[in-house]
Order: C-alpha cells, then structure tokens, then sequence
C-alpha cells in the first residue's frame, strides 16, 4: 500500500504542479489571448474606418474643384451683365436703367441697345441713353449705375441744359451717354 500511496502523493504533486503551471497560463495567456483578438477585430475596424476615409479624401479633390467653380460663377454673377444671350442681358440692363430713372424722378427718354463688341476677352454690351433730369436726378442715377453691382460704366456723357428757369433751383438737363457693361464669360461659354 506504500506504493499507491506513493503513486497516488507523486500524482497528486504532478497534478499539483501541473495546475500550479496551467493557473499562470488561465490567468496569464488566455486574458492575453482574449485581448489580442479584441485589438485584431479593433484594427481590423479601425482599418476599415480608415479606408473609408482614404476614399472620401480622395474625392474632397474633385469637391473642392466643384466649390472653386461654383465660388467663380457666384462672384462673375453678382460683377457681370447676367442673361441667356446679349439681348437679354440688354433687356435686364435696360430695366435696371428704367427702374432707377424712376426711382430717381429723371425721365427716360431713349434707350438703343448697341452690337455687342469683344474687348479684351470679354464681350462688352452698350447702351446709348437719352434722359431728361435735374442736376441731383442725374447725379443719383449715375452713382446708383456706376456703384452697384453688377458693375457699369458711364461713357461719352453730353449735357444739354434745355430749360432753365429763374425760379427753379436746379436746371433740367438733356443727358445723353454710353452705359457700358460685360457679358459673363461663363454664361457665354455655357451658350455655345
């Protein structure tokens, strides 16, 4: 009985021993274990995440070229004459100009809308003006036309007193000028 007892305390210290080995390798591997597979599936979402994000990067490229052009147009719209073609962009032009002799109390007399003319790569529309107002109408019509946007301008001016009154504080004046403006060459080149 001495020989299984002796067997039986040898495999009880070889069992011993055998936990004692496997109890760092329970507490000690598996957690390690366990923890390498989160952090693979995590890198494997982070890769993931980050190849998304790659792509989206790739394309902010071509989004940003589409903002530059559409921050181009937005800016030519508000600087040049805006019209599907030169005699709309004449009408609209000429319609500012009525409003604003309105506005203004001067009278609108004649309005002659000139072929348009290619000057330094941009087609410039003009319009010959005939109006009849005070010195303080017209001076309100020519800073409201040369200030505002989109931009014009104001060549060949003639003035004509045609009534001068004693009474009257200011003289009525004939004005007959040019009121020069640009196509968008962006709307051109959309035309054609």
């Amino acid at each position: 009985m001495q020989v299984s007892t002796r067997v039986l305390s040898r495999s009880a210290a070889l069992t011993i021993f055998v936990a004692l080995l496997g109890l760092p390798i329970y507490f000690g591997l598996l957690p390690l274990l366990q923890s390498y597979s989160e952090l693979s599936e995590d890198l494997t979402q982070k890769r993931a995440i980050l190849a998304r994000f790659e792509s989206e990067l790739a394309g902010r490229e071509g989004l940003e070229q589409e903002l530059g052009a559409v921050v181009e147009r937005h800016q030519a719209d508000r600087i040049y004459l805006q019209g599907a073609s030169e005699a709309a962009a004449a009408a609209a032009l000429q319609e500012r100009l009525g409003t604003l002799t309105e506005a203004n109390r001067a009278e609108l007399r004649s309005v002659q809308a000139l072929p348009a003319v290619e000057a330094d790569g941009l087609r410039r529309l003009t319009l010959r003006v005939v109006l009849s107002a005070t010195t303080s109408e017209l001076l309100h019509v020519l800073y409201a036309l040369e200030a505002e946007k989109p931009y014009t301008f104001i060549e060949n001016i003639e003035l004509k007193i045609y009534s001068a009154s004693k009474t009257e504080a200011d003289d009525h004046l004939l004005v007959r000028f040019d009121l020069l403006g640009f196509l968008n060459p962006l709307q051109i080149g959309e035309a054609t």
